[in-house]
């Protein structure tokens, strides 16, 4: 394994943040630490970059022992929430920066420093100071000047989170395209899980400190392991079952008709978003979400009496 989680443990005034975390990720690999603030995800990316350092476990880079190596001596580099540019700076001096601290002539520096800003399709801004700079532009600035350092790993910090939705759709897909051309280990820490699912390769879902579920996009959407994930990742419904158990389905898999065979309800509430309906049924079983495409839609209104089809494939008990 290229970068190894053994065990991590840290508490801050009696409180554990981070519980036992074990992690393995391959070379190449993009990784999201996904969960709800205060879960342990930010604090386990700073135990990987150095910035805290454990109660217990393990850090391991190519099988060698980080636990203990200060962060600026780790072949790590991070971007942070923050981007913390230096304002002072153009945008070549602040990329130039981290082979200065290496004793990088200023001339070579700043030549390699403008290769990078093209590569992020910055090269028109490298002489722009920071504080003219947008925020998708200052995202991109903070990238490069993480990656010209050449580290074995790329620790993002919630990156994209002071950027508008829009903006936010293209840098994913920026830095998507950018991690894997480079080929570059990468652990992403996000909150945001349709962040988490369009970008990764496999998503480690947090939650009071603690791993509930490490899978690709696709199984932690239509396989969670546990009812937090399920909750958590997408929408969906918790139905009663007999028994104890619980089942659960997404709303895009549930159907609803004025009559037929299936289960019995009033809609309650209606919520329009452009090209889904979503209707909300109340059932003996419990409160149903069901997406209908605008196309499809019958236009049901609030109190009318519906049956929703659920198919077997689509429910799974929890």
């Amino acid at each position: 394994m290229f970068l190894q989680l053994e065990r991590l443990t840290k508490s801050y005034s009696g409180r554990t943040v981070v519980d036992e975390v074990t992690l393995d990720i391959e070379p190449g690999e993009l990784v999201c630490l996904l969960g709800p603030s205060g879960c342990g995800k930010t604090t386990t990316l700073r135990m990987i970059g150095g910035f805290v350092t454990p109660d217990s476990g393990r850090v391991l880079i190519e099988d060698s022992d980080m636990t203990r190596v200060p962060a600026n001596l780790r072949p790590t580099s991070t971007v942070f929430q923050s981007y913390a540019l230096f304002p002072h700076m153009s945008a070549v001096r602040n990329v130039a920066y981290g082979l200065r601290m290496q004793r990088i002539a200023r001339k070579d520096a700043d030549s390699r420093a403008r290769e990078m800003l093209t590569m992020v399709g910055l090269q028109s801004r490298a002489d722009a100071s920071v504080e003219t700079l947008s925020g998708g532009e200052q995202q991109r600035l903070a990238l490069a000047r993480s990656l010209i350092v050449n580290p074995k790993v790329l620790l993002l910090d919630e990156p994209l989170s002071n950027l508008d939705a829009k903006l936010r759709q293209r840098m994913r897909r920026e830095i998507r395209m950018l991690q894997s051309r480079l080929g570059i280990t990468t652990v992403h820490v996000t909150h945001d899980q349709e962040e988490a699912l369009g970008i990764a390769d496999r998503v480690v879902v947090m939650n009071e400190g603690r791993i509930e579920q490490i899978g690709s996009p696709r199984d932690v959407y239509e396989r969670p392991a546990t009812r937090f994930v399920a909750g958590f990742i997408g929408r969906g419904s918790f139905l009663a079952n007999r028994g104890s158990k619980e089942s659960f389905v997404r709303p895009e898999d549930v159907l609803i008709r004025a009559s037929g065979d299936g289960l019995r309800g009033t809609i309650s509430h209606i919520q329009f978003s452009g090209p889904v309906v979503t209707y909300f049924v109340d059932t003996p079983a419990g409160t149903l979400q069901a997406d209908i495409p605008l196309k499809s839609d019958n236009g049901f209104e609030v109190g009318s009496s519906v049956t929703c089809k659920i198919g077997n494939e689509a429910t799974f008990v929890l």
